[in-house]
């Protein structure tokens, strides 16, 4: 399983052609692997997550953390994230 997120609320707006790119990506690519890859927009709820987090402590989804980062080093974080070579999460860590 990989979750990919991004900023922003469900919705029209200007990251709608994004998701639609990401969707035609997913279609395309399931087509030349043996993965099936799927994209959905996806609300978040307290009992969803509650799930999630289950499922991670049960060690049957695991996250793919690419880089971690302290508070004080967000702008590096983002800086790294604008290059577009994160092949994970890029995670900030709150002491």
């Amino acid at each position: 399983i990989c979750v990919m997120a991004g900023v922003g609320g469900a919705g029209w707006h200007d990251g709608m052609g994004m998701r639609l790119a990401g969707e035609l990506n997913a279609y395309v690519a399931s087509r030349f692997v043996n993965e099936k890859f799927i994209t959905y927009i996806a609300t978040l709820n307290k009992a969803d997550l509650t799930i999630l987090g289950d499922l991670m402590q049960a060690g049957k989804v695991t996250p793919v953390i690419d880089r971690t980062y302290k508070l004080n080093e967000t702008r590096d974080a983002l800086r790294y994230l604008e290059t577009g070579h994160a092949r994970g999460k890029v995670v900030i860590t709150v002491e």
